[in-house]
């Protein structure tokens, strides 16, 4: 166990002893919250670190993610986003347009019951069982290298375990985090993968 530990701290940067008493299995939380001092890596994006915020009961570390932009708060608003419906699609809005509501999510059962740590909804075979009853559908898979919320190769891992034809599939990984949309770049990169899906 300790020669395995060595060779994982040169790989991911937390200390061999801490990896050995994790019994090799370091839970993301742990690498985030640990691998720089006093400080955590996000989530979302492990490009972003910030300053370790204060743990409250109830609040689960990762809506605190510095890659988020939380900041305490449960709700982000998107202005951008409010103006174009607003102004260009003309939608008669009451209200600002919400990108996200931990408050909703808190309360969202993505997991099978009963819960247990670890445990997630796989919905591969729905898509393995869609792609047989269409033989010309095809599955577009657009991740980021730095997404430690999704990380790129389980859902590959998921969709080659659900016999989900490597053929019909196409993977798309960039240098990005849980949002592979933010750069113009990305964002070009993104719409040229789609263009081919649909147009084949």
């Amino acid at each position: 166990r300790d020669r395995i530990a060595r060779k994982m701290s040169v790989m991911i940067g937390l200390p061999a002893v801490r990896i050995a008493a994790l019994h090799l299995r370091v839970p993301s939380q742990v690498f985030l919250d640990e691998l720089l001092p006093g400080q955590v890596v996000g989530r979302l994006d492990s490009r972003v670190s910030g300053a370790r915020p204060v743990a409250r009961v109830g609040r689960p570390a990762a809506v605190d993610d510095p890659a988020l932009g939380m900041k305490g708060r449960n709700q982000i608003l998107a202005p951008g986003i409010t103006a174009y419906m607003s102004d260009e699609l003309g939608v008669p809005l009451s209200r600002p347009y919400v990108s996200l509501n931990l408050d909703v999510a808190f309360n969202f059962r993505t997991r099978p019951e009963p819960a247990f740590e670890g445990a997630y909804s796989n919905p591969t075979p729905n898509i393995a069982a869609a792609l047989e009853r269409s033989p010309g559908a095809r599955v577009l898979l657009v991740g980021g290298y730095y997404d430690m919320a999704v990380p790129l190769l389980g859902p590959i891992y998921a969709l080659d375990h659900a016999d989900v034809p490597r053929e019909r599939t196409e993977v798309l990984a960039l240098a990005a985090g849980h949002s592979p949309y933010e750069t113009a770049d990305d964002r070009a990169e993104v719409s040229a993968a789609l263009h081919r899906l649909v147009e084949n």
